[in-house]
């Protein structure tokens, strides 16, 4: 029996030994691989610029009275005076983005002692039209029916011009990622053979804001707004095969 008991542990060993010699290789051959695995990762941004196709002018509407009431009525009759005036524009979408009745506890300069509390009731507009042209006509139209704020004038794309124009950007940042790929993938003797994966990063577009230089003219002359391009960008990060120069 004792004469047995150093064979069993020499062969233990040896089943030890066999194991650990057997994960070494498979551990050296995964990496092998791995660095077989070669790929260029980059990223692109694609930008296209056109004219707008539509124009979005904000205003809003503002009474005053000492009561909440009569705040709201005069607000009302200003808003159906608004509302009648622009439907006569054609194509003009009106929907209202915000309204508001509150107090306004502000000292007129002329008060010496505290005022009572007046209200102040706003109601503000955000009208859409296709003819960029009338962007000023809309805002001449807006004043003299009871508009008594202008917030701004933005130049902007419909939705199909916008999506076709951001087909147009994806297609650029594809391309200026694969030129930059080959140019990283020469200088580490490499060869792009296709793409692995491509990721949409981000896509916008900037609609042109107009300053409000111009403004309704009490002689009678229109309001005129000058639009600019708007930008619609797209990026996007690409992963590509890649292969060892021959």
């Amino acid at each position: 029996m004792r004469r047995s008991i150093p064979a069993i542990a020499v062969l233990a060993t040896l089943v030890l030994l066999s194991g650990c010699t057997g994960a070494l290789g498979a551990g050296d051959s995964a990496q092998t691989a791995a660095t077989d695995n070669r790929t260029v990762d980059v990223g692109a941004t694609g930008a296209v610029s056109a004219q707008p196709d539509q124009a979005v002018v904000r205003v809003g509407v503002e009474t005053r009275a000492g009561d909440a009431a009569t705040a709201r009525q005069q607000l009302a009759d200003n808003v159906t005076q608004l509302r009648d005036a622009l439907a006569d524009v054609e194509g003009a979408q009106v929907r209202t983005n915000g309204y508001d009745i509150g107090q306004d506890y502000r000292r007129p300069p002329s008060e010496e002692e505290d005022p009572e509390p007046r209200y102040v009731a706003r109601q503000s507009f955000e009208i859409t039209i296709n003819d960029t042209d009338k962007a000023g006509a809309v805002i001449d139209t807006a004043v003299a029916n009871g508009a008594n704020n202008v917030d701004n004038v933005e130049f902007t794309l419909s939705a199909d011009r916008r999506d076709e124009l951001e087909e147009q950007a994806l297609e650029g940042a594809m391309d200026r990622a694969r030129t930059k790929a080959t140019t990283v993938a020469e200088r580490a003797d490499l060869t792009i053979e296709g793409v692995e994966t491509v990721t949409t990063v981000d896509r916008g577009y900037r609609p042109y804001a107009a300053e409000m230089t111009a403004t309704a003219a009490t002689d009678g002359a229109s309001t005129d707004i000058d639009s600019g391009p708007v930008t619609v960008t797209a990026q996007v990060q690409v992963t590509y095969e890649a292969a060892e120069s021959a």
